[in-house]
């Protein structure tokens, strides 16, 4: 990024708050669902321990829970690479505009 497409971001408060304080919540977002996964996958592993076959967890009563936060964490991720695609496409423009 050249100076003055940094200093047209630096003017700019609402578009700051957009790459910055949101982007903070996105990720915040993010980590909260993988983390999600995981004590899930954890608290399977408490419940069943760590010896069983793959097919034996798929069949638990907890595993459509874990099918679920997996879901949710893959969609939570991609609207992150979806807003990141399009922050990139907003600094790609102000530099071509300056």
């Amino acid at each position: 990024m050249n100076l003055i497409s940094t200093l047209a971001v630096l003017s700019d408060i609402d578009y700051q708050w957009e790459i910055w304080v949101d982007a903070d919540k996105s990720k915040l977002q993010e980590y909260d669902a993988c983390l999600h996964v995981v004590e899930r996958v954890k608290a399977l592993l408490k419940q069943y321990g760590s010896r069983l076959k793959d097919e034996a967890y798929t069949t638990t009563s907890e595993w459509p829970a874990i099918m679920s936060a997996a879901r949710l964490a893959v969609r939570v991720m991609h609207e992150e690479q979806n807003w990141l695609q399009k922050v990139c496409n907003t600094l790609t423009s102000l530099q071509r505009r300056f």
